[in-house]
């Protein structure tokens, strides 16, 4: 939630815990979704048989989530849609990316991915990072 609040949200805090609207916002040009995950992290919370045992689990979790969201929001279906994170993310998207092209009618229209910082040790996410390659550009 730090890129929420101090980096591109649609306010920053400032130096006395107060909010300003922040000019370069993400919010002024997409609609921003902040996705604690998987469940349990952050302020997500699960009963104790609804966290995940796996990067596998956690990818499929997810298109669980995204499919309840276009539900909610059904224009989001048609629309572009983009998987974006930080940090940790380097694992999340790869593994969401590689559960999306398993799936034969996926809930969103991805049109692309992106991991700022992102920490992508392990086989599985090289592999994912290669299907999201071979299959955007």
């Amino acid at each position: 939630m730090i890129g929420l609040f101090l980096e591109h949200g649609p306010c920053q805090i400032t130096g006395d815990y107060s909010l300003v609207p922040n000019e370069y916002a993400l919010t002024r040009l997409a609609d921003v979704f902040y996705i604690d995950q998987p469940v349990g992290a952050g302020y997500s919370t699960a009963d104790a048989t609804g966290y995940i045992a796996d990067e596998e689990e956690m990818g499929e979790d997810f298109l669980q989530f995204l499919s309840n969201l276009v539900e909610i929001f059904p224009s989001l279906q048609k629309r572009p849609f983009y998987l974006m994170g930080e940090s940790y993310a380097g694992h999340y998207i790869p593994y969401t990316t590689k559960a999306y092209f398993g799936k034969e009618d996926p809930p969103v229209r991805l049109a692309g991915t992106s991991v700022g910082d992102g920490d992508m040790a392990g086989d599985a996410s090289l592999s994912a990072a290669m299907v999201a390659s071979t299959r955007f550009i």
